[in-house]
């Protein structure tokens, strides 16, 4: 059984601990229990008008709701914004994805002071036009990991490059992007930084507390 919220909140973040060889590298390689890192955020048809990456047909059938952006190319289903499977930027039902994720999933949400701001200054709007706007960004993954400090990273280099996930490590770069727009967090270089550090850096700041587990061990 998943624990899904009962709603869910823009900018609401998804901290992902994958069961699979490349995650666990990952997660040695960077010293943390977090592999991978999406974000929540609303998609109405106003958000799709502004956008060059649907499709007039798929605005008019369009259902407004909150997707999972994420930066990845391990997904096995199509974007739900394009219709067309991506290696790199893409969305997702956020149940769709967590269902299907061989792993365990951590809720994180804005504090009450952040969560107060963003609903003041209106920053929804925002942070959907931004992370549509990269929609189909195809990641190069190399620098990710050389910005790991350990030995093991480079390793996952040299062994695994040609054969797996080439964007994991830059899922990081995207939401850190995303959230540096909308005021988040100081615009900096998220190259150099890894999901499991981005987490610390906005929990320690204040800005973010984990809400629940979605998918823990015993549900997975």
């Amino acid at each position: 059984m998943i624990n899904y919220p009962d709603e869910w909140h823009a900018a609401d973040l998804l901290a992902f601990s994958g069961r699979g060889a490349v995650s666990a590298t990952i997660k040695l390689g960077t010293c943390s229990r977090i592999s991978h890192i999406g974000g929540v955020a609303y998609v109405d048809r106003a958000a799709l008008r502004e956008s060059d990456k649907i499709s007039e047909a798929r605005i008019e059938r369009w259902q407004d709701r909150f997707l999972l952006f994420e930066a990845t190319t391990l997904s096995q289903f199509p974007c739900e914004i394009t219709g067309e499977k991506i290696r790199g930027v893409q969305s997702i039902p956020p149940a769709r994805r967590i269902h299907a994720y061989d792993g365990t999933v951590e809720l994180f949400r804005l504090t009450p002071p952040y969560r107060e701001r963003f609903e003041r200054e209106g920053l929804g709007p925002v942070l959907t036009h931004e992370a549509l706007r990269r929609i189909g960004a195809v990641y190069d993954g190399r620098g990710a990991i050389f910005a790991g400090t350990n030995w093991i990273a480079r390793l996952h280099y040299w062994l695994f490059w040609r054969r797996v996930d080439r964007s994991t490590l830059f899922c990081n770069e995207y939401w850190g992007s995303l959230l540096a727009a909308v005021d988040l967090l100081p615009a900096s270089n998220m190259s150099l930084s890894t999901p499991g550090s981005l987490f610390r850096r906005l929990v320690s700041s204040g800005v973010y507390a984990k809400h629940s587990d979605l998918k823990s061990e015993a549900m997975a």
